[in-house]
């Protein structure tokens, strides 16, 4: 359909960059924070995404290193999901 409207193409094409650029300015964000607020933020910014990712997917897309401060980041924002009800 696309293909069909020259037009429709380059609408596509812009709003398929801006969400490439959105998710670049959340991946430099992310990393900013510190490691037990990153899974919050990407709970808070992203809950469809984080359902979808293994443990292992989490922490790379999180950039975090290991399974303690993985799960240490989890406890912060489960206290904090708790806070927020």
């Amino acid at each position: 359909m696309v293909e069909t409207f020259p037009c429709l193409k380059s609408v596509y094409h812009i709003l398929t960059q801006h969400k490439l650029n959105h998710a670049l300015r959340h991946q430099h964000t992310i990393h900013a924070l510190r490691t037990e607020e990153r899974l919050h933020d990407l709970n808070f910014y992203r809950p469809q995404l984080i359902k979808l990712l293994t443990v292992d997917q989490k922490k790379a897309f999180l950039g975090i290193t290991n399974n303690r401060e993985y799960y240490k980041a989890k406890r912060y924002m489960e206290k904090n999901l708790k806070k927020s009800e």
